[in-house]
């Protein structure tokens, strides 16, 4: 299994923390958003990782190299990142879909619990995701008897009237399988590049039917995540992950 980082956004929201750095260097409690995860897959065995960049993405090259630890890493550029949106960034990674992957986007903080729980998961396509609450904003799901997921819901369809009750929230990483992997590239390469990645799993959910998505709703209620968007975001993730444990600075 291989992961593949999406980074190569520009982070306005943080500026102007990001006008000098790129935002998966933004730092919590020490560690920036991109080492938390990559110490994650390391420690979880992944043995090679691709990060899609361009926004400073030499400062990304600069800090990591070409390898952290024992996992290989290899980068990516999207070199239209201001013209695009994170379904072309994916697309960049192609070449190297050719096994099971993972898909992380780099705004993501997270405690090594979670993708111990999404990697054991028995499904071979599986994505994390928590109940909804009010100040998340997103993609969100629903999920059938048996935990799939059924639908998607695009930010642009959460009108004032949208009921959230059974909804839950994506956290933006997942587990998918080589089969299930060609299956998205027949959408995406048909697919407007200013789209999301996620499009693609809801296209196979309206034209074949959830059963074919066949993709586990993984909920990690209790866990502590947070997407990092905002300056408010980053002193919020400062007092979740305030205590630390391990000495690899894993959160846990």
């Amino acid at each position: 299994m291989k992961a593949i980082i999406l980074a190569a956004g520009e982070g306005t929201r943080l500026k102007p923390r990001t006008n000098n750095a790129p935002k998966c260097l933004t730092e919590i409690n020490g560690i920036s958003i991109m080492g938390n995860t990559l110490e994650i897959l390391e420690k979880c065995k992944i043995k090679e990782t691709i990060i899609v960049i361009r926004h400073l993405g030499n400062k990304i090259e600069g800090t990591f190299g070409d390898k952290y630890k024992s996992m290989k890493l290899v980068y990516e550029e999207n070199s239209i990142w201001d013209k695009t949106n994170n379904i072309y960034s994916l697309l960049l990674a192609e070449k190297h879909m050719n096994e099971d992957i993972l898909i992380i986007e780099a705004d993501i903080f997270f405690e090594y619990r979670i993708m111990e729980k999404l990697l054991n998961s028995p499904f071979i396509n599986a994505a994390v995701v928590d109940h909804y609450m009010s100040l998340l904003e997103g993609c969100v799901v629903s999920l059938s008897e048996d935990g799939l997921i059924n639908k998607m819901y695009k930010k642009s369809e959460q009108l004032n009237d949208f009921d959230y009750s059974d909804k839950y929230k994506t956290v933006n990483l997942y587990k998918i399988s080589k089969s299930l992997v060609n299956r998205m590239l027949c959408y995406i390469r048909n697919m407007d590049v200013n789209s999301f990645y996620e499009e693609s799993f809801e296209c196979i959910i309206k034209k074949e039917g959830y059963e074919k998505l066949f993709m586990k709703g993984v909920i990690v209620k209790g866990l502590k995540w947070i997407e990092i968007d905002t300056l408010d975001d980053i002193d919020m993730a400062e007092k979740v992950f305030k205590s630390k444990t391990d000495g690899n600075r894993i959160y846990k």
